[in-house]
């Protein structure tokens, strides 16, 4: 949420003013939230995770964690690739399956 009728002439209006301080670091103006909707994001891992899901069929099925059992991080394009080494997965060709060393992080 942005509250855009803060300006920094009210700042320096209200000197004493905590509450309208503590606003002004919070929220950003429109100037601010012009320039920042206007830039391209960066595709994280997660994001990444989200748009394989919605175009591999496989990745539905799998959980966050269980991703790099099957796919690898592209890190140059910012995507999970399938592996093209493993133990084939049954019913699924072309579906490889490894142990590799793999790690996504976690936030708790």
């Amino acid at each position: 949420m942005a509250v855009f009728a803060m300006t920094r002439e009210n700042r320096e209006q209200h000197p004493k003013d905590e509450i309208l301080q503590y606003r002004m670091d919070r929220y950003i103006d429109r100037e601010t939230a012009e320039r920042l909707g206007s830039e391209p994001s960066v595709n994280t891992a997660l994001a990444a995770f989200f748009q394989l899901c919605q175009n591999d069929p496989i990745a539905r099925t799998c959980l966050h964690a269980d991703v790099p059992l099957y796919y690898t991080w592209n890190a140059t394009s910012r995507i999970f690739q399938r592996r093209k080494q493993g133990t084939p997965v049954e019913d699924h060709e072309g579906i490889f399956k490894s142990d590799a060393l793999g790690r996504m992080n976690k936030v708790h």
